[in-house]
């Protein structure tokens, strides 16, 4: 298991993409035995060095697949950003149905399948989901600090499956 903090991009442009990582293929990240692999600090900065300068967190940026699986009660948070390119997908899975992948900042991806756990908005951090194709689920969808599900998710085409809903 590994943590990915305060790592970054930077660019004179407008093209700097994924803080810590930049996926463009598939990428796994497994966490197990009771660990955690936690993206916090991680930022892009745009336009270096000029009047539009803009840091931005970004923890990756996938036009890829990203498999994100748990086991052993392992988990993955995210206190960062993921952005995604017109196709990216991101893979939720849990070998043994223990473990669970959080979200707690704002999330980009064309699909994502979920047959583990999914966290939403654990935390006070504020979080919207954008999904521009469909979100498969066929696992546990747990939404915190929002009573709908619009609330959190957008340009969603489908949405498949059962959620769970708890207010602050």
């Amino acid at each position: 298991n590994s943590n990915f903090e305060k790592n970054f991009a930077e660019s004179t442009g407008d093209n700097a993409k994924g803080g810590a990582i930049f996926n463009k293929g598939t990428l796994k990240i497994i966490a197990d035995n009771e660990e955690s692999s936690i993206f916090d600090g991680n930022y892009i900065t745009i336009n270096k060095d000029s009047a539009n300068e803009e840091t931005i967190d970004n923890a990756i940026h996938n036009e890829g697949t990203l498999e994100l699986n748990t086991k052993n009660n392992g988990s993955i948070i995210f206190n960062d950003k993921i952005t995604s390119g017109t196709d990216g997908v991101i893979n939720i899975t849990s070998d043994d149905n223990s473990g669970s992948v959080t979200f707690n900042e704002d999330v980009e991806a064309y699909e994502i399948n979920l047959s583990g756990t999914l966290n939403i908005g654990s935390t006070n951090y504020a979080n919207d989901i954008i999904i521009n194709g469909t979100l498969n689920n066929s696992g546990h969808l747990n939404l915190h600090n929002s009573n709908d599900i619009s609330n959190s998710f957008y340009n969603t085409t489908t949405i498949n499956g059962k959620y769970y809903a708890s207010g602050n």
